[in-house]
């Protein structure tokens, strides 16, 4: 009794771990556990071990970098600042220059130089205002601007009465005077800012050392163990893939359920549907092509079938016994190798260019035995699936023949 209950429950037991083999979840960890993680398995793992890795990185790299590009660019309007207000200097200097030379002499060139010197020296200023960084003081508004405005006046003044030129030079000198105090309090920023600036960079300095530090030590097993573990699966697809270079398509072996199993077995069943199709195909094509010399071997008028090198493809019996020459020996030819008519391979490039020739035309052809035939040519062409030309199919009519006597007679193709 004991015995039997044992058996029910034992029976209970595995049916219950059937069912749970057997449900959607328990199969994937099965194939997972039989075949090892998938690409993107492996792929994922690897990604999210090294995106906790590049955390600090990133936070190095991103918030402390933007710390110092603020500073810097801080420090580079400070010192374009300085820049422009050398310029300003400079306008001031060459108004002096313009002013004493009008002193020396007053000439009509001279006092308008002296007058443009000025409007310099108000532009740089303007410029100077208008340009200056938010955390710059440059005194209560429009004043630089006034001193400006006003030494212009003063020199408009001294060159239109020709009077001393003491008032705009005391303009002069207040002005430097206040661009002095302007320069000083711009030079006390810019150093501040470049004390700033070599902190933040220093702070950088030392995270990046650390970060250094953790990725020398992570950096090992990310670059022996990690590529190997993820490329695994890829080794398993190089051999199949030499496999299927060698042409051993029988001898692929498929192991677990994982992607490249999935793609071994896929190519396989490809390669066999694909084998059976070119035979398919390649019978099919034996067969039209014997069916086409069957019927072009019976029209009586000379037929060639030519690529887009200009080569013969094929030619037919009466072709052959116009050229003068077996079949054999004319197919792969170039044309103009076998028979000389400019216009028929005029005709044929264009034709080959899109611009086929409706209609039969006359032309006159030299085989190369010397014989000349003044005949009608037709031209056709057969395009692919892309709607390219491919081929052309010239049909030459039977007319007269020119004999090398000049006489002419209305004979038949030879044969």
């Amino acid at each position: 009794m004991l015995s039997h209950n044992s058996n029910n429950i034992l029976a209970k037991i595995s049916v219950a771990a059937k069912t749970a083999l057997t449900s959607s979840q328990n199969v994937e960890l099965r194939r997972y556990i039989g075949t090892g993680p998938s690409i993107r398995a492996r792929v994922r793992l690897a990604l999210a071990v090294g995106f906790f890795i590049a955390v600090p990185a990133l936070f190095v790299g991103v918030l402390r970098t933007e710390k110092v590009l603020q500073r810097t660019v801080s420090l580079i309007g400070h010192d374009d600042y300085l820049k422009s207000i050398l310029g300003v200097r400079i306008a001031i200097k060459e108004l002096d220059l313009a002013l004493w030379a009008f002193f020396s002499d007053h000439e009509f060139e001279r006092g308008q130089n002296a007058l443009i010197a000025s409007e310099h020296v108000v532009q740089r200023i303007t410029h100077i205002v208008r340009g200056r960084p938010h955390d710059i003081d440059i005194g209560p508004p429009a004043f630089l601007e006034g001193l400006a405005t006003r030494l212009q006046s003063l020199t408009e003044r001294a060159v239109a009465n020709r009077s001393s030129i003491a008032p705009p030079r005391l303009g002069i000198i207040a002005l430097y005077k206040e661009l002095n105090m302007l320069e000083e309090r711009v030079l006390v920023l810019s150093q501040q800012e470049r004390k700033l600036a070599l902190a933040s960079l220093s702070t950088v300095g030392r995270d990046q050392l650390i970060l250094f530090l953790i990725l020398m030590f992570a950096m090992p097993i990310f670059a022996i163990f990690v590529p190997g573990w993820v490329v695994g699966p890829l080794r398993r697809l190089r051999q199949i893939t030499s496999k299927i270079e060698q042409g051993e398509l029988k001898e692929i072996a498929i192991r677990g359920r994982d992607e490249v199993a999935i793609l071994t077995r896929s190519l396989k069943s490809y390669f066999v549907q694909q084998e059976a199709l070119e035979q398919k195909k390649s019978s099919k094509i034996f067969e039209m092509r014997n069916i086409l010399r069957s019927v072009l071997g019976r029209v009586e008028e000379p037929v060639f079938i030519i690529d887009s090198n200009l080569n013969i493809n094929y030619t037919n019996e009466a072709a052959a016994c116009l050229i003068g020459l077996a079949a054999h020996q004319i197919e792969g030819k170039v044309i103009s190798d076998c028979m000389f008519c400019p216009a028929i391979k005029k005709a044929m490039e264009k034709a080959f260019d899109g611009d086929a020739h409706d209609g039969p035309f006359p032309v006159k052809l030299e085989v190369a035995d010397g014989r000349i035939f003044d005949i009608e040519a037709k031209l056709g062409v057969v395009r692919n699936r892309d709607g390219e030309v491919s081929r052309a199919v010239l049909v030459l009519h039977e007319r007269q023949v020119i004999i090398e006597d000049n006489h002419e007679e209305n004979i038949a193709y030879p044969g």
